[in-house]
């Protein structure tokens, strides 16, 4: 079970990151992700992609660094 939840969480972190370079790369570069995403992701769009990802992101950011860390603390303390 834990296993799961920690390779769940790498792949929603690994999605989470893409989506965040992504909708980044539309704000500062609107005309190339227009172009890329055939006029999906506007500057606008990529706006509130990304503000919306910044609660997420975070969260799913601690909780790998968590998942990771914490075999090697209880190792340690064995």
């Amino acid at each position: 079970m834990k296993r799961q939840i920690r390779e769940w969480t790498h792949t929603l972190l690994l999605v989470a990151t893409f989506l965040f370079l992504i909708s980044g790369m539309g704000i500062t570069e609107p005309n190339l992700i227009n172009a890329i995403t055939l006029r999906l992701l506007t500057k606008e769009t990529s706006y509130k992609i990304h503000s919306w990802l910044l609660y997420p992101f975070t969260a799913l950011l601690v909780t790998h660094i968590y998942l990771t860390i914490s075999p090697k603390i209880k190792k340690k303390d064995n």
